[in-house]
């Protein structure tokens, strides 16, 4: 049951929700982990072009800050790894109807960010040091990030001249000279840009690849952990302070071992699971709905969200259970983890929800201790029929040896 109690019910209330006495009730919309740093202007316009046009390749290679910060952007389920974070942006891209992202770009002409740049023309290859090999799309990608970031004309020269060359012919610029010439020219291009475009490069003359394809509106609120200022915990002094009121006025049975009076300080140390037990299935609920069922939005749902979780470890936890419990332990287990991810965007789905799921599979595998045919109304006549043959055998003679024989 530690699973239940610590896995989910402490989890939740502690980590999902957040518990401070200092702080007032807030809506736990921010988990308590900072966010990752937010990338400069530049680089989060390269990664917003690559979600709107690019590659998968391309949108995965802009780095887990910059893809948190586009799913902050557009209040997207942010939590998880680089893999977790790109499903999310890619479900979002195809929501919003732009075209489907490209998986790979091996073979192929180089295709940045969804803009075909045109390969090199034969007069601009006659130069000794041309390279007749093809850049490809991530070589592109890579190449364009340098440019935004590059201080000095040498770090972007010491790229490969085919992809030099393929990044001014994006631009319109020309071709020809070496790749210090073609370096200088791009940072020439650059410095001349407005420090809000998209992407570096983008003219009318490279979108004929982009028509029918609906422009993307940058996100009008800041990113999300600009917004913050302080942690958003949900119990904050109000709730504890209506917590104590409760419990003082509260009479447990002897059996149930109640929960600190000071639950959410450091003055009374580690809870047990049966404390937290206590908390999580009759004080916070009966403090809770007190004060929060009579509100509208997201304190509300927050509360029914809870309250899944509570029904299904209420009923696993029950001395008997059939199969219309298990059945509504399910449901409100997999109703619990639904609305979890909805309502707390930023909080993890830890091993422990995903076992929780496997608990009713186990539930239809237990029975009864012993194996029995329910007839009990015949066990005591057994017991004395056969008590009174072992105490009639006991008396009998023991036969001779000549009535063997």
């Amino acid at each position: 049951m530690h699973d239940l109690y610590l896995g989910i019910l402490k989890n939740h209330v502690r980590e999902i929700w957040g518990i401070s006495v200092d702080m007032d009730d807030g809506s736990a919309q921010h988990a308590r982990k900072p966010p990752p740093i937010r990338p400069d202007t530049r680089t989060m316009a390269l990664a917003a072009d690559c979600l709107y046009y690019g590659s998968v390749t391309a949108l995965k290679n802009c780095g887990k800050a910059a893809l948190w910060h586009l799913c902050a952007d557009r209040d997207l389920r942010r939590a998880g790894t680089i893999k977790q974070l790109m499903k999310k942006l890619v479900e979002w891209r195809t929501r919003e109807g732009f075209p489907k992202p490209v998986t790979s770009s091996t073979g192929a002409a180089s295709n940045y960010s969804g803009i075909s740049l045109p390969t090199p023309q034969p007069a601009e290859q006659t130069s000794p040091d041309q390279s007749t090999r093809t850049p490809t799309n991530e070589e592109i990608v890579a190449a364009e990030k340098t440019l935004l970031k590059a201080k000095t004309t040498k770090t972007l020269a010491n790229k490969r001249k085919d992809i030099l060359v393929a990044m001014c012919s994006e631009r319109g610029l020309s071709g020809a000279g070496i790749r210090a010439d073609l370096a200088k020219r791009l940072m020439d291009w650059r410095d001349l840009q407005q420090p809000s475009i998209n992407v570096a490069g983008e003219t009318s003359s490279s979108s004929t690849s982009r028509q029918n394809v609906p422009e993307p509106q940058d996100p009008s609120r800041q990113g999300v952990a600009e917004l913050r200022t302080a942690p958003d915990h949900a119990i904050g002094r109000q709730t504890l302070e209506e917590y104590r009121r409760d419990r003082n006025r509260m009479e447990l049975p002897s059996w149930i071992v109640p929960g600190p009076v000071a639950f959410g300080t450091t003055q009374y140390g580690k809870l047990s699971a049966d404390q937290w037990r206590t908390i999580g299935t009759i004080n916070l609920p009966i403090t809770l709905i007190r004060t929060w069922g009579t509100e509208k939005g997201r304190r509300l749902e927050m509360l029914h969200n809870f309250m899944d979780a509570v029904d299904a470890i209420e009923i696993i936890g029950l001395r008997e259970i059939d199969e219309q419990h298990i059945q509504a332990a399910e449901h409100s287990l997999q109703k619990y983890l639904k609305t979890l991810m909805v309502l707390y965007k930023e909080a993890k789905i830890q091993p422990n929800h995903h076992l929780a799921l496997h608990l009713p599979e186990f539930l239809r595998l237990f029975g009864p201790m012993i194996n029995t045919n329910n007839n009990f109304a015949a066990v005591l006549p057994t017991f004395v029929l056969c008590f009174a043959i072992r105490q009639s055998k006991a008396h009998c003679p023991k036969p001779s040896q000549s009535m063997k024989d």
